[in-house]
């Protein structure tokens, strides 16, 4: 099972919230994956709109995310 060990979220100016979120990978490997999900306003569920990695090192996964999806700034959790 993976584990959230990082996160961003915010809210669009539609109520929509969209999360970045840094996960560990539970498959094989050791190492983290990036994660978009939204969830809209009238929604108890969120979706996932993209998966990215394997990154080996959690910076790398941090550092990446921060890149691709600007204006996040993800913070442990």
């Amino acid at each position: 099972m993976s584990e959230v060990v990082a996160e961003s979220v915010q809210t669009q100016s539609d109520g929509t919230l969209w999360a970045i979120t840094v996960q560990t990978v539970d498959e094989g490997d050791f190492g983290f994956e990036v994660e978009s999900q939204v969830k809209d306003p009238d929604s108890i569920s969120w979706r996932s709109l993209d998966v990215i990695g394997p990154f080996k090192r959690l910076v790398e996964a941090i550092e990446e995310a921060e890149r691709l999806y600007r204006g996040h700034k993800l913070l442990l959790v």
